[in-house]
This record gives structure tokens, sequence and C-alpha cells, in this order.
């Protein structure tokens, strides 16, 4: 949920290092909150949070072969 370069290079290596064909990994980057407004302490208001489950829910069928 940030848009910080580096962290996202950090957990993309992390997935990519530790994915393993019989314990896969991946990584999933939802966009960063704050276009919606913030929430109480900055987390996501619940307008990002719908933005971003229905984000989740699409990248899950996807990685699961669902549709």
């Amino acid at each position: 949920m940030t848009n910080d370069p580096q962290i996202k290079t950090i957990l993309e290596r992390v997935a990519s290092e530790t994915n393993k064909p019989n314990n896969p990994v991946s990584f999933f980057e939802m966009s960063a909150h704050g276009k919606y407004g913030y929430g109480a302490h900055y987390h996501p208001s619940k307008k990002q949070a719908a933005v971003n489950g229905a984000e989740l829910t699409s990248y899950l069928r996807q990685l699961m072969g669902w549709d």
C-alpha cells in the first residue's frame, strides 16, 4: 500500500528468492492508498479498502485459476 520503489524491489526479491515449486510464493502489488483519502492514523479509507479488495480478489482469481 505504499509507492516506495525500494520497498517494492525488496518485496519482489524476497518473493523471487523464496519461490519454490512445492511452496509457491508470489508478489502482489495493490494500488497505494491516499487517492481516496485516509482513515484513522493514515490507514486506507473505506473507498480505498474497497478498491484494494477488488484488486486482490481479481489477483487471487487469476492465481488460483478460478476464472
